[in-house]
């Protein structure tokens, strides 16, 4: 092969591979060849657990019911994961004799299925049991009891305060404190169930007593594994 054939094939090769890159870089700006996107593994899964937000419903109402009212402030810290805090406006005096029972079956007017942090800043639980004897006089809670009476008929019957957890179930994450809150003339103080904490802190619980089951059953009922401590708490006429 002489100078001429390879100086001739030289320039066909050049001539080629610039045919060639005129070609793809017409087909990129076209669109007609797309860039595959670069592989990339699976990020491995993880798991966000997002605690709730605990938070506070402050209770200024002194009906039982409605808006601002302690049943309204347990219906909602009940419906939020965590331990919230049911707070009250300070000495606020509260119409217990109107709070309606849970249901048919309990003696309570609240129940907490969450964890739960009462504030009482000196407020102050009014019950008030009263009752029409045979003669039709009407007589309030005093040395006798209505149960022990004869054919009497109850006119106020003031339900007690707290369920804690749920029946028949492990209660053991429920956690109740109450700091604070007097408590007057109610029927029973609290029912702890299976495994659920109650802590009462600086109480005064007066004449908490059980007028429909012949007065005589006591102030708090625990079950099975159930906790109870009280500190600073007065106790009078239970």
């Amino acid at each position: 092969m002489n100078r001429y054939q390879i100086k001739q094939e030289g320039a066909v090769l050049r001539l080629f591979v610039y045919l060639t890159l005129m070609a793809v870089l017409l087909l990129l700006s076209t669109g007609a060849v797309t860039q595959a996107a670069p592989v990339q593994r699976d990020a491995p899964a993880e798991t966000v657990s997002a605690a709730a937000a605990a938070m506070t419903y402050t209770v200024t109402s002194t009906s039982c019911t409605g808006p601002g009212s302690i049943t309204e402030a347990m219906a909602k810290a009940n419906a939020n994961p965590g331990t919230d805090t049911i707070t009250f406006t300070k000495d606020l005096q509260i119409n217990a004799a109107g709070c309606p029972r849970v249901d048919l079956y309990t003696r309570y007017f609240l129940r907490a299925t969450e964890s739960v942090i009462f504030e009482g800043n000196g407020a102050t639980l009014v019950g008030h049991i009263a009752w029409v004897n045979s003669q039709g006089d009407l007589s309030n809670l005093g040395d006798k009891c209505p149960a022990s009476e004869y054919k009497v008929l109850l006119t106020a019957i003031t339900p007690g305060f707290i369920l804690v957890g749920k029946d028949g179930e492990d209660n053991s994450l429920i956690t109740v404190t109450v700091r604070d809150l007097d408590m007057y003339e109610l029927g029973s103080v609290a029912q702890i169930n299976k495994n659920a904490s109650l802590k009462l802190e600086d109480l005064q619980l007066e004449r908490i007593i059980s007028h429909e089951v012949g007065c005589e059953e006591p102030a708090i009922w625990a079950f099975e594994g159930a906790n109870f401590t009280a500190r600073g708490t007065v106790w009078d006429t239970i």
